[in-house]
């Protein structure tokens, strides 16, 4: 049994012994681990012996995060991962009952034990949380910056089919205002963002099928951001040649008899189907109207119903990629049940040719991702582009990676998405070439290993008379690629993310493949992509993470699959070094050492026990020593001891530990207990309070029966046997400053008569 702690009289005495700190002796951070943290970043790394709730640690640690008393951390998400009894939690932060967009902090567990705290949090916030115009004000300019012609709240069609999907006869597409608050544009560091209460309003326009996001300054009506809800990505399919291919579908039979592209067999239905206008495409509610994509003799030749076969077929083996590899069995959203839709349709719009597939899931009618993929004859469903954009709804549901081009994490986002649909690619295929859309033109094309292998390019930029409603466009030469963090491009936009996501895509191919001049080794394509997959949905805290975050996720999820100081832990920093961003691993890199002792909290005398280390890290060259009572008495693994007929009261047993590279120590303290006690001898109590105390300690030394009054000698160690204070004393009651000591944990011995007693006290 573990000696966590013990009683004296109605005392409580703790003998677990925490880290001390010299530079703050708050009681509450001496649970976290001073060596691994990073709190300027927003790293916690907790002491796993301090057995803290993880789902509590912000009410009861608020000042190791500086929240206020206006600031709530509500947990909206609990995910467990494939690792057993480990569990993720996500935790919004709000300021008066008002969400802080992008405040998010993750917090690791294990057998529910808290680990890890990470992510971004405001602190100190103090702003006026009252608007000051009403919604429908805000809601008239949102209006009048979007300036579309018809909204969805205005034609009855839409409306109708909004009360069905809901089945509510109150359901209506008029938008409804969400209080939020959000740090403006401009800034590089969250904690230093200048930050303002807004209405957020979701806007669906009929005319054009699209939803957009505008936010409107609650103080004063401006607009602050209004853009397209639907992420998009661009590129030109020319041929997808995956060979002959088994596809699952669905057979309709009576009145049918035909075959449908819907496959039902996976938790997550996929469904297929025809868009049918020329408009912009993807329609957010009316999917159950949209045509569905049938044959009769199952077979789907090249170009047939546009390509939607192969769509479908490559929707359907990303599905099975992150079901299979990386344990994810329902589809985009993380935890619902909800299907995957897929429209597809090549139409002309007046300015280019434009194939088109979109991605979403059957709640509500939203959808989140599309991919423009420009092409004369039609879509014909790119396995890495299909994959990539899937893999925009995962860092949407799992990572809060939406509304993300103005913000740091744009490039993580773009990347990730590459780094995944380069890893399905290989699933697939048995290889990749880590050219993301290698069947895209050549100006579309990213290449992992050399960003700029298809730069410079000439593009089309859109502009416009507002935020929402681009009406002209310009040719632009397209510049060069950064290969490393110090060729960052500044400032937030779509296209700044496709060209900084190079930095990370360059990452994860040095990750997979080595470059023994750059000092990586290759750990493989597939454990690579399950560091990065697991980096973007545990640690990736949301929209304001950047290059630094995404390292900091992908050595901790390095750690957590493979191992501390592993060959791929180190490999994730060293590949990361590569291109600019952090230090290369330590060398040596060392495991901590942990060292515990298994022992009885009590003992009597004139008997032999048994006691047993339990040493965990390091490198396993393990050499022992126990001391009792500052006596070496073995270096054996475990250690057997017999307790004399004359020793009453705590005995002081020590175990250290050394690997030859880091030595730990470990401390129990089993209470003696004699049946036989002479009368000659004086047995003592000892007493100590206030306990813990943070300046004067009273000692009490009891005497059970009169005797002769001898002196006692006093002495405090601490937890490491040093000496701290020693006196010698008739005196019953001694009170002793220790305002000069660091916070943990210490013993008093106490010396009389040749018998020695010891009880312990904690320092605040």
């Amino acid at each position: 049994m573990k000696i966590k702690f013990f009683y004296i009289g109605v005392i409580f005495i703790s003998i677990f012994f925490l880290q001390s700190f010299h530079s703050d002796e708050k009681e509450s951070d001496l649970i976290i681990d001073q060596s691994k943290s990073l709190p300027q970043h927003g790293w916690y790394f907790f002491e796993k012996t301090a057995k803290v709730d993880p789902k509590n640690v912000f009410e009861n640690y608020k000042d190791i995060f500086g929240l206020s008393s206006n600031d709530q951390m509500k947990l909206f998400k609990e995910s467990k991962s494939e690792i057993p009894n480990e569990v993720f939690y996500r935790f919004q932060q709000y300021y008066k009952g008002i969400k802080i967009v992008g405040a998010v902090m993750l917090v690791k567990s294990n057998n529910d034990i808290l680990e890890l705290v990470h992510g971004k949090i405001t602190k100190n916030l103090n702003i006026n949380a009252v608007p000051a115009i009403t919604e429908q004000e805000a809601l008239n300019n949102a209006l009048k910056e979007i300036n579309a012609p018809e909204y969805a709240w205005e034609n009855e069609s839409w409306e109708l089919q909004r009360k069905i999907e809901e089945n509510s006869s109150l359901a209506t597409w008029y938008p409804k205002a969400e209080l939020q608050i959000v740090a403006l544009p401009g800034f590089n560091n969250f904690n230093q963002a200048e930050f303002c209460l807004i209405y957020k309003f979701d806007i669906q326009v009929s005319s054009s099928n699209t939803n957009y996001t505008v936010e409107v300054n609650a103080y004063n009506g401006e607009i602050i951001r209004c853009h397209p809800k639907i992420l998009s990505a661009n590129g030109t399919v020319e041929t997808v040649y995956n060979g002959s291919k088994s596809v699952t579908t669905y057979y309709r039979g009576f009145p049918y008899w035909d075959f449908i592209l819907e496959d039902r067999s996976r938790t997550n239905k996929i469904d297929t189907r025809e868009y049918a206008t020329t408009d912009w495409p993807c329609a957010l509610i009316n999917f159950w109207n949209l045509p569905k994509i049938d044959g009769h003799d199952n077979y789907w030749s090249l170009g047939e119903d546009n390509n939607a076969a192969s769509a479908h077929w490559a929707v359907s083996k990303t599905y099975e990629f992150y079901a299979t590899q990386l344990y994810r069995t329902t589809g985009i959203r993380e935890v619902s049940g909800y299907d995957i839709r897929v429209q597809n349709r090549y139409y002309p719009r007046p300015w280019d040719d434009q194939a088109t597939t979109c991605f979403g899931w059957g709640g509500g009618g939203d959808y989140i991702n599309v991919g423009y993929l420009l092409g004369q004859n039609g879509f014909e469903g790119g396995l890495d582009i299909i994959a990539h954009e899937f893999t925009h709804g995962v860092g949407v549901f799992s990572a809060g990676l939406d509304e993300v081009y103005d913000k740091p994490a744009g490039p993580l986002t773009e990347s990730f998405c590459d780094i995944l649909g380069e890893s399905v690619e290989y699933y697939v295929n048995g290889n990749c070439d880590y050219i993301m859309g290698t069947n895209l033109a050549n100006q579309f094309k990213r290449c992992f290993y050399n960003p700029n292998l298809y730069r410079p390019y000439t593009y089309t930029l859109y502009y416009g008379q507002n935020a929402c409603s681009p009406t002209s466009y310009t040719t632009q030469l397209d510049g060069y690629y950064p290969t490393t963090y110090s060729e960052l491009i500044p400032g937030y936009n779509g296209n700044i993310a496709h060209k900084n996501s190079a930095i990370q895509n360059r990452w994860f191919y040095l990750l997979a493949n080595g470059d023994p001049l750059l000092g990586v080794q290759g750990i493989g394509i597939t454990k690579a992509y399950k560091i990065a997959y697991r980096t973007l949905i545990y640690h990736i805290s949301g929209v304001y993470d950047d290059y630094f975050d995404s390292r900091l996720g992908s050595i901790q999820s390095a750690s957590e699959l493979y191992g501390e100081c592993s060959n791929e832990y180190k490999q994730v920093m060293n590949a990361w070094a590569a291109v600019g961003v952090g230090t290369p691993a330590p060398d040596p890199c060392l495991i901590p050492l942990v060292v515990d002792i298994d022992g009885p909290s009590s003992v009597n005398c004139g008997t032999g026990y048994y006691f047993y280390s339990d040493v965990q890290g390091g490198n396993g060259n393990y050499s022992y020593e126990w001391s009792v009572n500052f006596t070496v008495v073995s270096y054996s693994q475990n250690l057997y001891y017999y307790f004399p007929g004359d020793y009453f009261g705590y005995c002081y047993i020590r175990l250290e530990v050394t690997d030859g590279e880091q030595t730990e120590n470990a401390y129990l303290y089993p209470y003696v207990n004699c049946n036989s006690k002479s009368s000659s001898s004086g047995e003592l109590s000892l007493s100590i309070y206030p306990n813990p105390a943070s300046d004067i300690l009273t000692l009490q030394i009891n005497e059970e029966y009169s005797i002769i009054k001898n002196e006692s000698i006093v002495t405090i160690y601490d937890k490491y046997g040093k000496k701290l204070y020693s006196i010698n004393t008739k005196d019953t009651e001694l009170q002793i400053n220790i305002s000069t000591y660091f916070p943990g944990n210490y013993y008093i011995t106490v010396l009389k008569n040749d018998k020695q007693y010891t009880i312990g006290f904690i320092k605040k």
